[in-house]
């Protein structure tokens, strides 16, 4: 009988640990926010506790105001250890969708609503048609092989808003800045746990050189592994 009971509740534990989350959400933890320029949509994925019925009311950024319907799209991405990835996405007006992409840098700042809440303050990534480009699969990476149209020296490569890590190689050595590099040379950009957290989810990299801003944005493919979301709330709510 006690070896029944010690089974019963080892059995329990597990399946707390699997299905339950280990730390409350007290608001929701915003992991992409993008403007897509393509198909002139607002995206937002954010993680929330399974039964919480957590609607964005309000985006604010400067003196706009983009106010979700009723008739809003909310998907599900992805249910992990009782949190779920849920995305919403809105249809932006030619108004709004103008002064993101004339806002000149690859941010936005802006302030997002749920229910209630205080607004949360965050950025918003904007992804110009023209600046989308294409990474390839490397292993668990995705490699990005940036090459100079004239001789430039960069200062710095920074990515945003994304979990993702980067790294740096030139002709399979690891490198680092300042880098100098003459008219058709390259560099690649290593992005490690490139985890795709939206139906259509990208990094924006800043290439800074000398004289001016580079930026690219880089579709993220990889499916989010187990005990992910548990994770992610865990270092937002520390």
């Amino acid at each position: 009988m006690k070896k029944i009971i010690v089974l019963i509740l080892v059995t329990v534990a597990i399946a707390a640990y699997t299905f339950w989350p280990k730390a409350h959400v007290e608001e929701p933890v915003i992991m992409s926010l993008q403007v897509n320029e393509a198909d002139k949509t607002l995206r937002i994925a954010y993680i929330v506790e399974k039964k919480r019925e957590t609607r964005l009311t309000n985006i604010q950024y400067d003196t706009t105001s983009i106010v979700p319907t009723e008739a809003n799209d909310v998907t599900v991405i992805e249910t992990q250890n009782g949190y779920e990835l849920r995305e919403e996405s809105m249809a932006l007006t030619d108004e709004q969708l103008t002064y993101a992409l004339n806002f000149g840098s690859g941010t936005l700042p802006v302030a997002v609503s749920f229910d209630d809440d205080l607004p949360i303050e965050t950025i918003a990534i904007i992804v110009r048609q023209n600046e989308v480009v294409q990474a390839v699969e490397d292993g668990d990476m995705l490699r990005y092989t940036y090459t100079a149209a004239s001789d430039e020296t960069i200062r710095v490569i920074g990515h945003f808003d994304s979990a993702a890590l980067i790294s740096f190689e030139q002709n399979g050595t690891a490198t680092d800045f300042p880098l100098t590099l003459t008219a058709g040379q390259s560099v690649d950009v290593l992005i490690h746990e490139p985890y795709k957290l939206s139906s259509d989810d990208h990094l924006l990299l800043e290439i800074v050189t000398t004289d001016k801003t580079i930026q690219k944005n880089v579709a993220l493919t990889q499916p989010m592994p187990k005990g992910y979301l548990k994770e992610a709330v865990r270092n937002a709510v520390q």
